[in-house]
């Protein structure tokens, strides 16, 4: 269907729908007026009858003439009926009038079905004087019926009051239609309209209407189609054609001038064509341009994929290379920790190593967030949180480091704090350490607020120190990786990684942070994170718990398969002492040679190894139908490699460096055993307790001259301060660092002391140095 034919047959559509609209008003207008009409010849005829028959009423009771059963029939209503019988002897209207009643006296005078609906009418309106309405009689034949309301006036009340005082022939004759009162409606007048003739006139009247709009619309229709095709449809169908050429690649191709607004398109649509001829060749050299261009960025995309991949080629083999070694060394000092026969000295030396391999392995992880952050490797994990419980665990950390450093640190909550939210807790303390932790860390005189608020279903965190401060032209580089800002002659510890992930992890969680600096007066962080609130949250039991020394019941076996040997020796270590039967495999190969050989009650297997690695090692021992738990270890730390282990079908996952805590949780899971702790020893007196303690360390005990030496030295107020603190807290770490720092000064009470914090009797520590707090 072309255009022309599409406009066309809108137009018709749309002048055939007004054509029906008016030919619809033409019909029901006529209509109205025939019915006028009609109800004016009955309200003649109504106004004809109702004078007759009041003055012939009034007139006959005037008479004086006495009513017997002879006069009763000239009173106005038997008169009525007498002359509508006679009506269609002399009148060719087909018209019927009648006197009628619900309760009439003579049974000739009852009112059909339509009247009584009439009488319910005038009842229901009795402020209405006339009702025209469509009716339809019995044989189907369409009527109008005219009816006016008879309302009882004084005059009737002779005859229609009360029986008794009617006349004497009226009581004779008739048994109803007695009691009314004036006002009452003893009737209606009803004039029936035959509706053949009037609707005859009206469809006359509306075929003559129709044919005259039936000619001027198609007139208008032919007028509109000759202006259409001559000024529209042909201007369109030559620039149609003009488009459907060039469409082909007849650029050159060129309309007729048309006039009118046409005439503008026609040569806009020329001009096009020229410009697009000329335009045409300057493209084709762009095009070339462009194609040498996604060419070399194709190369370079490659080239940055290659170093993508390499990158992380590099991440990964450069954490299982660090991790292998670093397994080792805090595998064997967490054995040693353990140990309860070293000297302080030895202990002190365990503790630095400790704490050197943890803060290396610190940075290890920080750059491997921060790759997992710019790769999108790194997803949240929200759980329910106890709020005030994960704030206290935090304060109480940096609290102390403050104290240490000779600055206060002042914790608010602002406002009320939910009981529990919702987010990656991990991620969560992730962020409060690294700015917390570089408030501390730059601040050397004066302090730290931290505050805390939640609105709106967002907790915010407001640090402010009064520490170095940063240079407003350094803001933009202190977020980027590898970047520390501040006072160039203050540069502490650090890989400057703590704000990129900061700030990247804030981003993740949908969160923002703003930062406020002045360089020698400190800095103001705000951080805002969006976190839903959790009900019923309980708070988390913190328990010390006592070192495993051993399980009860017969020899576990266990194989560990690592082709690392210093790997399998700390893990072999660790479990020997505990009393396991411990084999050790340096291959897939291995392992399930001696999985036949000693019957194992539990795998613990490296993911690469030569010959056959760990999935192929489960995958055998899975095909052999046995069911013995298997737990995989790797230097990797990868989502992507813990989640392959689990789909694999290990029934655990330990991270290098082992944790012992971890590890002990899984063989407690996996082989239900009951762990046997170390048994603190009974309380004694201050001299018994040193005494015992001396024997534990395999020294000699404490001689009374030593005791004295010890009861003569002093704690300075400032010392004695926070090892109060450090004891009340029970962080024995920190506690037996702050004591060699003061064996300087008091190095008989601090011996004692160490002793004491050494086996866990913190308690004994704070009770000593209280008396040196004033």
């Amino acid at each position: 269907m072309n255009l022309q034919t599409r406009l066309l047959l809108s137009i018709g559509i749309a002048l055939l729908i007004i054509f029906s609209i008016i030919e619809t008003r033409n019909y029901y207008t006529a209509k109205k007026n025939a019915e006028y009409v009609l109800w004016e010849q009955a309200e003649k005829v109504r106004n004809v009858l109702m004078s007759v028959r009041r003055i012939y009423h009034k007139q006959f009771l005037s008479s004086g003439i006495e009513l017997t059963e002879k006069t009763v029939g000239f009173l106005p209503a038997h008169a009525l009926g007498r002359i509508s019988q006679d009506y269609h002897n002399w009148d060719t209207s087909e018209f019927s009038f009648e006197n009628v009643s619900d309760q009439p006296r003579n049974p000739e005078h009852m009112a059909d079905a339509t009247e009584l609906a009439a009488m319910a009418y005038f009842r229901q309106h009795p402020d209405d004087q006339t009702l025209f309405k469509s009716f339809y009689q019995p044989s189907g034949e369409k009527f109008y019926l005219y009816a006016r309301p008879i309302w009882v006036e004084k005059y009737c009340l002779e005859c229609h009051g009360k029986k008794s005082e009617a006349p004497p022939a009226i009581q004779a004759m008739y048994d109803t239609a007695y009691n009314y009162n004036e006002g009452d409606l003893r009737g209606v007048l009803s004039i029936k309209l035959p509706a053949a003739a009037m609707d005859a006139r009206i469809w006359a009247m509306f075929w003559q209407n129709f044919t005259i709009h039936l000619i001027g619309f198609i007139a208008i229709f032919i007028l509109v189609s000759i202006i259409i095709r001559r000024y529209v449809t042909d201007p369109l169908q030559g620039l149609t054609q003009g488009m459907q050429a060039v469409s082909v690649g007849n650029y050159g191709y060129q309309v007729d001038d048309y006039q009118g607004e046409f005439g503008l398109l026609s040569n806009t649509f020329n001009n096009m064509t020229s410009q697009i001829t000329e335009q045409r060749e300057k493209l084709n050299a762009l095009n070339h341009q462009l194609e040498q261009k996604i060419q070399e960025r194709t190369e370079a995309l490659k080239l940055a994929e290659a170093a993508n991949h390499a990158k992380s080629e590099f991440l990964a083999n450069m954490s299982h290379e660090l991790r292998t070694p670093l397994n080792a060394i805090l595998g064997y000092a967490q054995i040693f920790v353990r140990e309860t026969n070293l000297t302080p000295k030895q202990q002190e030396g365990i503790g630095i190593v400790k704490h050197s391999g943890e803060h290396l392995l610190t940075l290890i992880n920080d750059i491997l967030d921060l790759s997992k952050i710019e790769s999108g490797h790194i997803e949240l994990d929200p759980a329910d949180i106890h709020l005030d419980s994960f704030l206290q665990k935090a304060v109480q950390v940096f609290e102390m480091r403050a104290q240490q450093k000779g600055v206060a640190f002042i914790f608010e909550k602002m406002g009320t704090l939910p009981e529990g939210i919702q987010a990656d807790e991990k991620r969560l303390r992730q962020i409060l350490i690294n700015v917390l932790g570089n408030a501390v860390k730059f601040t050397k005189h004066g302090g730290i607020t931290f505050k805390v608020s939640y609105h709106q279903e967002t907790l915010v965190f407001e640090i402010e120190d009064t520490g170095v401060g940063i240079d407003s032209e350094e803001f933009g580089s202190i977020f980027q990786p590898f970047q520390q800002a501040g006072d160039k002659y203050f540069r502490p510890e650090g890989t400057g990684l703590g704000l990129a992930i900061t700030q990247r992890l804030i981003k993740l969680m949908d969160g923002t942070l703003k930062l406020d600096s002045t360089l020698g007066k400190g800095t103001i962080v705000f951080i805002e994170l969006p976190l839903p609130i959790v009900e019923n949250v309980e708070a988390p039991i913190q328990a010390v718990k006592p070192s495993v020394v051993g399980f009860k019941g017969t020899a576990q076996k266990i194989i560990v398969s690592d082709d690392k040997w210093e790997n399998r020796s700390v893990v072999a270590h660790l479990l020997t002492d505990l009393g396991f039967e411990v084999f050790e495999a340096s291959d897939g190969q291995e392992c399930l040679d001696l999985l036949h050989k000693v019957d194992p009650d539990l795998i613990i297997t490296d993911l690469v190894m030569p010959i056959i690695d760990g999935f192929e090692t489960l995958r055998r021992i899975r095909k052999a139908g046995l069911t013995i738990p298997v737990i995989a270890s790797s230097a990797s730390i990868f989502e992507f490699d813990k989640q392959r282990s689990f789909e694999s079908g290990f029934d655990a996952f330990l991270e290098k460096p082992i944790h012992v805590d971890d590890l002990l949780n899984d063989l407690h899971t996996f082989l239900d055993i009951e762990w046997v702790y170390e048994q603190r020893p009974e309380q004694h007196s201050a001299e018994e307790e040193t005494k015992v303690m001396s024997a534990k360390a395999g020294e000699e005990p404490e001689s009374e001259a030593e005791s004295d030496l010890a009861t003569q030295e002093v704690i300075p107020r400032e010392e004695a301060n926070t090892i109060f603190d450090l004891a009340k807290l029970g962080d024995v770490k920190e506690l037996q660092t702050e004591l060699n720092k003061l064996r300087l000064i008091a190095p008989h009470l601090a011996d004692k002391l160490y002793k004491l914090a050494d086996n866990f009797e913190t308690d004994e520590v704070a009770e000593i140095v209280e008396k040196y707090l004033s």
